[in-house]
């Protein structure tokens, strides 16, 4: 049975909660069991802390995949930036930026929309696919495989490694 009172949350959160996974919404009602009821600027603070702590344990497994794969040594970092009452999330590669990403806060889509995220900049940086299939030499993808952050060959549907466990071919 369902929690009319966790309902009511649900619904006055509105868009905040449109687009959330069955991990966040379960993460929000396990917020209301422990805390009690909460608004919108407190569920919103909340996701922000959490999503920022999720990036930031992410980031070390990301980018220990580039720096074994590559010659690179990029500089990354998780930063907030205030617009209006919110902060934003944001992810900088070398300097460039980009902030307002919705950042998932499950471990899993956290890893593959930062691998997804800092691939672009190290195909830039390279000038070429990365990384490769050992198998084929076509471009790997982060997904979500049962359950799992990996980096799958789309060319030939299989995947290789875990994000965090990618290794030269």
């Amino acid at each position: 049975m369902r929690d009319s009172s966790f309902e009511a949350i649900l619904h006055d959160l509105g868009d905040l909660t449109s687009g959330a996974t069955r991990f966040e919404l379960d993460w929000l009602r396990d917020l209301y069991e422990t805390y009690g009821s909460f608004d919108t600027d407190e569920a919103r603070l909340a996701f922000d802390v959490r999503g920022l702590e999720a990036l930031e344990r992410a980031l070390p497994v990301v980018i220990a995949d580039i720096e074994r794969t590559t010659r690179l040594e990029p500089d990354v970092k998780v930063f907030t930036e205030a617009v209006g009452k919110w902060d934003r999330i944001g992810v900088s590669y070398n300097g460039s930026y980009q902030t307002g990403l919705a950042w998932p806060i499950a471990r899993a889509g956290v890893l593959v929309s930062l691998a997804d995220y800092l691939r672009d900049y190290v195909v830039e940086d390279l000038w070429r696919a990365w990384p490769l299939c050992p198998h084929h030499r076509y471009a790997l993808y982060p997904e979500i495989h049962r359950s799992e952050p990996v980096w799958a060959c789309r060319s030939h549907d299989h995947t290789v490694a875990r994000i965090g466990e990618l290794q030269l071919p």
